[in-house]
């Protein structure tokens, strides 16, 4: 059972772990997905398209007279910083691959370089390999505008920006696994706290409540009239030592089925062969009547394989008037005072048995437990 606990909870914890790395991952990959969509194919080409078609046109201007050396030459090289981070930038690879782009911008790429000598001054410029150079940039920059256009389309628009709702629509989903296997955690936590708190207030062997639950339900029971009641098992300690504790321990699980079968959550142990049974809904003229029956309930033979036995007890009986906090110590004391047996097995508490106790320590007489 333990076992199978665990492992739902590691699954659980495993789901939460991965559901966080995916959600982070997905994050980022929206982020690129939207910078991809506003960054690179409305920014990057279209500036790529811009400052090719300006660079052919002013060259064809500056071969007419039209425009001077120097505005070429700003042109050529603001064209040629943004042909070589397009080519080798990271953020541009998805563009790149697009429609054969990455092919044809370095096509032109290898042109524009071969204009580098001639842009040296203008006098250079004006050789007649100027126009060989025109007629191989102008096909280049039509097949650039031509793919440029292409990407900047509605359709690749909708694509890119299916692909960044889907990759929303995964991300949600990964925030809800993430939101569900964090409460799933927070609920196995909150079982395993209150499982916890619970296995604190219980005895390992007999499954009754133990002496913190017993003073639990006292305080909680507050000052109505019930009386604790505090029984021992004559003769156990001679059952352990004769047939061995796990014959004892064998006893005090009967002993507590019987508790717990008659007096339910009433029944606690506190320790050894020692129990307690509260009894609520009483009165002094009931509780003797109370006292008999618990008495014959622990009244039988228990068998074992070493034989059969007497099983009988001692009461230790305190009635509640006022405080809670002193019954346990009353009925504990009055099951000391049954113990010496010259009051019979029943004793009920009153006050002077503190002194007569007092007394018998002082004589050296009390100071033994008889079981």
């Amino acid at each position: 059972m333990h076992r199978r606990q665990d492992l739902l909870l590691g699954a659980i914890v495993t789901l939460f772990l991965a559901s966080s790395i995916t959600s982070l991952w997905l994050e980022r990959r929206h982020e690129q997905l939207v910078d991809n969509v506003y960054r690179n194919a409305q920014w990057n080409v279209t500036q790529m398209l811009l400052r090719s078609q300006r660079l052919l046109f002013e060259l064809r201007l500056f071969k007419l007279g039209a425009l001077s050396f120097d505005e070429v030459a700003r042109s050529y090289d603001i064209l040629w910083n943004q042909l070589d981070v397009f080519l080798v930038g990271q953020e541009t690879a998805d563009m790149r691959q697009r429609y054969g782009m990455g092919e044809r911008l370095q096509a032109l790429f290898v042109e524009i370089k071969g204009l580098e000598p001639m842009m040296e001054s203008a006098t250079r410029l004006q050789q007649p390999a100027l126009a060989g150079h025109l007629a191989r940039l102008q096909p280049l920059v039509e097949e650039v505008n031509r793919v440029g256009s292409r990407i900047l389309s509605s359709h690749e628009q909708e694509r890119s920006v299916s692909d960044i709702r889907e990759n929303l629509r995964w991300l949600q989903w990964c925030q809800f696994i993430l939101l569900l296997a964090g409460s799933l955690l927070v609920l196995a936590l909150i079982r395993a706290n209150i499982g916890n708190r619970r296995l604190a207030r219980l005895d390992p062997l007999t499954r009754l409540g133990n002496r913190r639950a017993l003073h639990e339900r006292l305080a909680e029971h507050g000052g109505e009239p019930c009386a604790l009641v505090v029984l021992d098992l004559k003769r156990f300690k001679q059952v352990n030592d004769l047939m061995g504790y796990q014959v004892g321990d064998r006893l005090l699980c009967q002993v507590a089925g019987m508790l717990a079968q008659r007096y339910g959550e009433h029944a606690f142990r506190l320790g050894g062969d020692e129990f307690a049974v509260l009894l609520v809904q009483t009165s002094p003229p009931l509780l003797e009547a109370q006292c008999e029956q618990l008495g014959q309930l622990i009244s039988f033979d228990f068998a074992c394989r070493e034989g059969v036995f007497r099983v009988e007890c001692r009461l230790g009986i305190a009635f509640l008037h006022r405080d809670h906090a002193t019954l346990l110590d009353e009925a504990i004391l009055a099951l000391n005072r049954a113990k010496l047996g010259d009051l019979g097995e029943r004793v009920h508490y009153h006050p002077a048995l503190h002194e007569e106790l007092r007394t018998r320590l002082d004589e050296g007489t009390g100071t033994d437990r008889v079981h």
